[in-house]
């Protein structure tokens, strides 16, 4: 979960360079784009034996991109 906060932040990041004015598009597509790198290693790890791809294991990398993109949001970093 720790890892995927990270990766959310990375994304926000990333995703500030071109679209300065646009704060909530910016939280959407870091938050869409760690989900989206969570789903894609959830479905590699199906491939991976002695691995197994779990929708658990999704929801709290979702749940890491939530909290770590929401308190961004309510920082006063996040202008």
């Amino acid at each position: 979960m720790l890892t995927y906060a990270c990766l959310g932040i990375c994304y926000l990041n990333v995703a500030t360079c071109g679209f300065t004015k646009m704060q909530n598009f910016r939280l959407w597509l870091g938050y869409l784009a760690t989900v989206a790198y969570g789903a894609s290693d959830e479905f590699h790890q199906s491939f991976v034996p002695g691995r197994h791809s779990d929708w658990q294991d999704l929801l709290a990398d979702a749940l890491g991109a939530t909290l770590a993109l929401g308190s961004v949001k309510v920082s006063k970093y996040y202008k």
